[in-house]
């Protein structure tokens, strides 16, 4: 970090602030503790700096200046993710390295050097860095990114999915109204876990029946250019209407204290009702089951695949593809396709 770097600020009633390139910048957070974290975490080392493609500019300064666009123009949640993965690989590389003296060798060691991570989070990182410097490279900051050509792992196979029985098990498991409010909605809907728990009542459209988030707090709403549309069937439409009255501003799920569902909040509460269940407990149950089990059902209920992929909000239907392509595993559905397919002969 430059010598002399400003340091985060607290405004009143704000929280806490830092200026880079001479720009103020939230940090999101009334904890100072949290708020120095996030300051390293955006690598501000000084003003964000333009460089020239035929410059030879540091490593952490691209890294930044991503940072710096991506939690403008990105959902929160992907800004968050972006953050924390290149703020790792900022701290693994040495001090003022180069993009001409970055290889893809240092993208390896960086990766051995977190052997806890799941071949999902490897991908993950791979992805945050090589991201990151091919903006750079599109932007005209560099030429040529040095990682243009590091593979990235194959993303795990999901095949988690449940059945009416399981459904029906966690349901009556669940202890309170608001769990219970938040699986189904999961299990109606087919949304992302991180929909479900910022959807407000500002989203709520009662008489289109949806749930509508701008492009800017969409997960695809760069690379599709458009918002994000829930459409809500009528069970849940009202369930919408009622939590809209109770709950005019902020999140529409709230947990049983009245507080917002957090990530971690929902992990533990079916880490708890897995315990409790026992061997009665579905195979890897976590939230997001219910999103690919909503999708495995609607491929096998004969829907189109590209009115699946716009009901999921996937950006086209290649990831409903790649994700979803354990169909073939399932004997008795691929033979009646066949038999569907020549006319039921």
């Amino acid at each position: 970090m430059a010598h002399g770097a400003p340091e985060p600020w607290f405004r009143k009633g704000r929280g806490w602030f830092v200026t880079i390139g001479g720009k103020q910048q939230s940090l999101r957070t009334r904890d100072k503790r949290e708020a120095y974290e996030r300051w390293h975490d955006l690598m501000a080392a000084g003003p964000t700096v333009a460089y020239d493609a035929g410059d030879d500019p540091l490593v952490v300064d691209l890294l930044a200046m991503f940072c710096e666009w991506a939690e403008k123009h990105l959902a929160p949640s992907s800004y968050d993710w972006y953050r924390r993965y290149l703020h790792s690989f900022v701290r693994f590389l040495p001090a003022g390295l180069t993009v001409a003296r970055l290889k893809p060798l240092a993208v390896t060691q960086w990766l051995d050097a977190n052997p806890g991570w799941s071949a999902s989070s490897r991908r993950a990182a791979i992805t945050s860095v090589k991201r990151a410097l091919s903006w750079a490279e599109q932007q005209g900051a560099i030429q040529r990114s040095p990682l243009a050509h590091v593979k990235r792992p194959s993303a795990p196979r999901r095949t988690v999915t449940l059945t009416e029985a399981d459904k029906k098990t966690v349901l009556n498991a669940a202890t309170d109204v608001a769990f219970r409010e938040l699986i189904t909605a999961a299990e109606l809907s087919g949304v992302r876990p991180q929909e479900l728990r910022r959807v407000e009542a500002r989203h709520f459209d009662a008489r289109r029946g949806t749930w509508l988030f701008p492009q800017e707090e969409n997960k695809t709403g760069e690379a599709t250019g458009r918002p994000r549309v829930v459409f809500l069937p009528p069970a849940l439409v009202e369930l919408s209407k009622r939590l809209a009255k109770e709950n005019p501003t902020g999140p529409l799920f709230r947990n049983a204290h009245g507080g917002t569902w957090t990530a971690n909040a929902i992990r533990c509460r079916f880490r708890r009702m897995k315990a409790k269940l026992g061997d009665r407990a579905p195979k890897g149950l976590y939230l997001y089951a219910y999103r690919h089990t909503f999708a495995t059902d609607a491929l096998e209920n004969g829907l189109n695949p590209m009115t699946v992929a716009e009901l999921l909000g996937h950006a086209d239907a290649s990831t409903l593809s790649r994700v979803y392509q354990h169909l073939a595993d399932r004997h008795d559905h691929m033979s009646e396709a066949i038999r569907r397919a020549i006319g039921n002969q």
